[in-house]
């Protein structure tokens, strides 16, 4: 897990890129025609296979990158685009199939040379802007099976990456391996990751919305809230939730 934690700078860096180009989507910067910004990042960074390169990372490529790409394609309202971004990610970071597995989070070369798959853990933030993406897809070019894509990924969602906190309620967790500690049958804690939750999309407006709680009974439209305020003006990237015998502690402590 450590080659993640060092791999989330990269991640941040990205995630500026989509906070530059959602502000160029919101002033219209992207309505005057062609949306320059975005093709010139898909001209640097994306192959013609469909997959995000991380240049700055050993050409590695990950869930984040490919779950943002297929963001702004649809944004974009490219769908030939969309489409090899799908079938790449489909194809070489799911097992060949979206319904049954979610995304590993790291593809790249191997100490062997080999481009594969390094780290079949999937990352739940991709996973959830991937599925949300899916199923607006699917209702803006009325193309039902992509919906039916994101549903099925939000239920391997709710199955492998959601867990019920002691004395908290349903959560996120930012991967269904690796997160979960437990030193003995009484004492366990959860490293969380705040950054993971994108709460926009659980809000009642959003179609995720009774996607996830169809799912998950009463997740993020009501535990995300109470995750931020548990995090007060400090806001760490990863904080330490512990339960002993169902005690908590809602700060928690960060882990970096």
């Amino acid at each position: 897990m450590n080659t993640r934690i060092k791999g989330h700078t990269q991640v941040k860096k990205s995630l500026l890129l989509v906070l530059v180009l959602t502000m160029l989507a919101t002033t219209g910067g992207c309505k005057q025609g062609p949306w320059l910004l975005w093709d010139s990042y898909s001209a640097h960074f994306i192959d013609d296979q469909g997959r995000v390169v991380d240049h700055q990372g050993n050409d590695r490529t990950t869930s984040e990158g490919q779950a943002y790409g297929l963001f702004f394609a649809l944004v974009n309202n490219d769908r030939a685009r969309f489409d090899h971004l799908l079938n790449w990610t489909r194809a070489n970071m799911a097992s060949g199939d979206l319904s049954t597995h979610l995304p590993g989070w790291l593809w790249g070369k191997n100490a062997a040379g080999e481009w594969k798959s390094l780290d079949s853990n999937s990352a739940s933030d991709a996973d959830v802007w991937m599925a949300y993406t899916l199923i607006e897809a699917g209702r803006m070019w009325k193309a039902p099976a992509y919906s039916t894509l994101g549903h099925q990924m939000m239920t391997l969602i709710a199955k492998s990456e959601i867990t019920d906190l002691p004395g908290f309620g349903l959560m996120l967790l930012p991967a269904p391996i690796g997160y979960h500690h437990q030193s003995s049958p009484s004492l366990q804690s959860w490293t969380l990751n705040p950054s993971y939750l994108p709460l926009f999309l659980f809000e009642p407006r959003w179609p995720l919305a009774a996607r996830c709680l169809e799912h998950t009974e009463s997740f993020a439209a009501e535990r995300g809230p109470r995750v931020c305020h548990g995090l007060g003006q400090l806001c760490p990237r990863r904080w330490l939730f512990s339960g002993c015998r169902a005690s908590r502690k809602e700060h928690g402590n960060a882990s970096r």
